[in-house]
């Protein structure tokens, strides 16, 4: 086959057969959506199936199926398409739409991750971690990780930095662990900004740093993190990195204790006592 590139009249064509295809995929969508029981007959195009399987997933602009769902995403994944085949793999782990079975999920994982999905990866390298559908395999674990993490997924930069951080898989290196935990942290993961918060407050990693730990501390604590509003209610109290406020670190205290942490409610414990 030969590709025209410069003939006006052939850019034109394929300018046309572009728009045509779009319609074809906008019309099956439509169909789709104002008649769902002729989605899985009307609608052909694996980025339409995935389209149309998400939204019945989340209830976005339809009646929400897991049953359709995964049927649809078994169709676009059975046509190459990495985002169903991820999908399609955590509806096989968790069991929604399809009988759970982590083997399968395994399956589609793989499938997914080869083709660079770094959901996929991330979820393959949890699986190989706790070992659910395969054996238990902290080096896989790890590798999957890190190809995810490279790839930018925040949760596998998280997974990696712990793996780092606790010497599981790889041997442990604080200093790649509080990398990872940052670069998960700057994308807005709590459970990551706590870690880094941690890992500034205690210089391990990292320098030393209050006033660091401090700012991850506040950003995990907004997010909801009660580790983290426990952590910076301790620096408001002693006035570390931050200018001291008992009522500020008492307030934290108390929505790290609402958020489920002992500790926090230990303390919230105590104060009411001294204060009756």
């Amino acid at each position: 086959m030969r590709l025209l590139l410069f003939h006006q009249d052939n850019v034109t064509r394929v300018e046309t057969m572009k728009k045509a295809a779009y319609s074809r995929l906008a019309a099956a969508v439509l169909v789709a959506f104002t008649l769902p029981a002729l989605a899985e007959t009307r609608v052909s195009d694996k980025q339409a199936q995935y389209e149309l399987a998400l939204a019945y997933e989340t209830g976005s602009g339809v009646e929400q199926n897991h049953e359709r769902a995964a049927k649809l995403y078994l169709k676009a994944a059975r046509k190459g398409h990495a985002g169903a085949q991820a999908h399609l793999g955590t509806m096989y782990h968790e069991g929604r739409g399809v009988k759970e079975n982590a083997k399968t999920a395994v399956s589609w994982y793989r499938k997914a991750a080869s083709q660079g999905n770094g959901h996929a990866q991330n979820n393959l390298g949890r699986m190989y971690f706790y070992g659910y559908g395969v054996a238990q395999d902290y080096k896989q674990a790890f590798e999957w990780f890190k190809q995810a993490a490279e790839s930018g997924d925040d949760t596998a930069q998280k997974n990696l930095a712990y793996m780092y951080a606790h010497g599981t898989g790889v041997e442990q290196d604080m200093k790649q662990a509080a990398h990872w935990y940052e670069q998960a942290a700057k994308q807005g993961l709590a459970e990551a900004q706590a870690e880094i918060g941690f890992l500034y407050d205690e210089g391990r990693g990292v320098e030393a740093d209050a006033q660091k730990a401090a700012l991850w501390y506040t950003q995990a604590a907004d997010r909801g993190s009660a580790v983290a509003q426990y952590n910076l209610g301790h620096m408001y109290l002693e006035g570390r990195g931050v200018v001291k406020n008992v009522e500020k670190a008492h307030a934290l205290f108390q929505q790290s204790c609402s958020g489920g942490d002992e500790d926090a409610c230990k303390l919230v414990s105590q104060a009411a006592q001294g204060g009756s």
